[in-house]
């Protein structure tokens, strides 16, 4: 092979070249140098480099030879073929020559002849380009301010340069433009002593130092940044300078110019198209789906109105299907209890509450009233309980040792329980035909109209009398929700197992134990040791007590009412025909000819007999003496509540 005009050492064999393989000293001695600094200068009119003699002989004068020129030309077509990697500077020269730069360095080439007519074209290209935007913008060239740098600018953004005017001869500089590997033989450093760099083809820097001390692969070029168009002051002094030294810039390739403009236009055009045509069928696309969702909602809604329309329908025969069902059952009821009443030809049963009780006595089944402390059924009860006190020797119900003298009523509550109530005049209607509905003229109601008790008479038709009744104070809920019950009474009574009451409030005072110790009544010991026994609140019970047909035992026959200890007695005694039976027991007082009770007792059998009607809370008191008895006057209130309330 022929040796090479310019000896490139090989990265690994210093002394044989890489393009012709011949070694070093066979290669042609006269080695062209060119200087080629960080930017190059070209004008507009690089079509007249085929033909033009003028610049021919300029390129000789400034020292290149035709094949210098040549290589230089292959070079630039290399390293920046879209014309975006060359610095562009107007000068008052000719546009086609090539100056060296006072700070390049120097650089051996060695390629062939080439053809640079598709570099000339770029060149105008890019010129035309230029002035375009400069003529675009012409009417606005006046008002650009000029740059405060002037020369000096290092700006590269486009903004910059449609914003001020630059000094005529001003050029853009970039970092650097791409351009083959420097090889620098200043102060005689040889090429054996360039150190090869190590990233090779893939080498990114841009600064001449790293150049000047490590050689690349043949082929490689440095990329650089992007440069921008000149301001329109220079294309303006660039027309003048080429219609002076040359070829006005009319002459230059327009049409080539406007086919570029117009394919660069058109594919903007066309892209502009497609993303409208993408956008409208993005825009079509979700339209479809909105409105198919809407018609959706709307096809659900109307489905679910549907639903609800049928469901109410539904729900109106519902209901009036079971209104029909409740008046047909209501009926059928009625039917049923005239049929049965017919068969066993008795009247309907009275469950008329008394009218203090008022007009809706039973809203709740259980439900305990307050009576205030300023109306007359508080002072009534009150006032009965104080006028029925006696003494009783000191023995049980004392206070510090003594028989109370008076009870401070605390509380009074009215109980409207709807069970036992209705079990009570069951009572009374059962008792009314016993003594074919003429009790009053039985032996027992005129024995008690000449002895009346302390307590009012509530309805002589059946000897419904006021009655009181003490017990321990857990017993008493038991009481008053689900009524007494003879089944579990005390056997061991004077008159058996029965439930007890009296005509004395203080009698039955007897038999209510301390809340504290529990003592002090007839069932437990004698006597209260507790401290502040004023403060001790009891509770007291009147009763409405149905007595019927009452056995009056004066003499007491303790077989007869208690019975033996194997055999207790759990019911009155029989009437003198040996087949009926006493509805109630009155153990008489020795006051009415009695000869073991000191005050009055009565004895119920049969639960339904007597109904709870108030609770009374109270404090005993023996500080005052006992006023006279006042039982009288007290009856005779209660007749009058109760005469004006009916």
């Amino acid at each position: 092979m022929k040796p090479c005009s310019n000896f490139t050492p090989h990265e690994w064999k210093r002394d044989i070249c890489c393009e012709c393989f011949e070694k070093k000293e066979n290669h042609i001695s006269n080695q062209v140098t060119a200087r080629i600094g960080s930017t190059v200068t070209l004008t507009s009119s690089g079509t007249e480099q085929k033909s033009s003699s003028t610049n021919q002989s300029d390129r000789k004068s400034s020292g290149f030879n035709r094949e210098t020129i040549a290589a230089f030309e292959k070079i630039l077509e290399s390293t920046a073929p879209n014309s975006e990697n060359i610095a562009i500077k107007l000068s008052k020269n000719n546009p086609m020559n090539i100056h060296k730069t006072s700070d390049a360095s120097e650089l051996n080439v060695s390629r062939k002849n080439s053809n640079v007519s598709e570099q000339n074209t770029v060149t105008n290209a890019l010129l035309k380009s230029t002035e375009d935007s400069s003529s675009e913008k012409g009417t606005h060239s006046k008002e650009l301010k000029p740059c405060q740098y002037g020369m000096e600018c290092r700006r590269q953004n486009p903004t910059h340069f449609e914003e001020y005017s630059h000094p005529p001869g001003f050029t853009i500089k970039l970092a650097c433009i791409n351009q083959t590997t420097e090889l620098s033989f200043k102060q005689g450093i040889s090429r054996k002593e360039i150190k090869p760099c190590r990233y090779g083809m893939k080498c990114r820097r841009q600064n001449p130092t790293h150049f000047e001390e490590y050689s690349h692969p043949p082929g490689f070029t440095m990329i650089s940044t992007t440069i921008y168009p000149v301001t329109e002051p220079l294309l303006e002094k660039e027309k003048k300078l080429h219609i002076i030294n040359a070829k006005p810039l009319e002459d230059l390739d327009t049409k080539k110019i406007n086919e570029i403009n117009s394919q660069k236009v058109t594919t903007l055009e066309q892209k502009l198209l497609e993303q409208q045509n993408v956008s409208e069928k993005h825009v079509r696309l979700v339209e479809e789906r909105f409105r198919a969702s809407i018609a959706d909602s709307e096809a659900k809604i109307k489905k679910y109105e549907n639903e609800i329309e049928k469901l109410q329908r539904d729900f109106k025969k519902m209901a009036q299907y079971h209104q029909q069902l409740e008046q047909a059952l209501g009926e059928e009821l009625d039917k049923r209890e005239r049929r049965e009443i017919e068969i066993k030809n008795i009247l309907p049963i009275k469950r008329d509450t008394p009218s203090y009780w008022g007009i809706n006595a039973f809203v709740m089944p259980y439900r305990e009233v307050y009576i205030g402390e300023n109306s007359i059924e508080y002072n009534i009860i009150s006032k009965l309980l104080n006028d029925t006190i006696e003494s009783h020797d000191n023995h049980y119900g004392t206070i510090n040792g003594r028989d109370p003298t008076e009870f401070i009523v605390t509380q009074i509550r009215r109980i409207q329980n709807k069970k036992l109530w209705h079990e009570y005049c069951f009572k009374k209607e059962q008792i009314i035909p016993q003594n074919n509905r003429n009790l009053s003229m039985c032996a027992s109601s005129k024995y008690l109209q000449d002895h009346p008790f302390l307590t009012p008479l509530l309805d002589s038709n059946v000897n419904e009398y006021w009655l009181f009744h003490g017990c321990d104070k857990a017993k008493l809920p038991f009481l008053l929700y689900s009524g007494y019950d003879p089944r579990v009474s005390n056997l061991n009574g004077m008159f058996g197992g029965g439930f007890y009451l009296a005509e004395n409030s203080s009698k039955s005072n007897q038999y209510i134990s301390c809340p504290t110790c529990g003592n002090n009544s007839i069932f437990t010991t004698r006597g209260c040791e507790c401290k502040n026994q004023e403060d001790l609140l009891f509770s007291i019970v009147l009763y409405r007590a149905v007595l019927g047909d009452v056995h009056i035992a004066q003499v007491y026959d303790k077989k007869k009412y208690r019975g033996n200890d194997e055999n207790r007695v759990r019911r009155p005694p029989l009437k003198g025909n040996d087949i009926d039976l006493y509805d109630s027991v009155l153990g008489e007082s020795k006051k009415h000819g009695g000869d073991i009770l000191k005050y009055r007792e009565v004895i119920l059998y049969e639960s339904g007999q007597a109904y709870p009607e108030y609770v009374i809370e109270y404090r005993r008191s023996a500080l005052n003496a006992k006023p006279s008895s006042g039982a009288k006057r007290a009856k005779d209130m209660c007749y009058n509540f109760i005469q004006v309330l009916i």
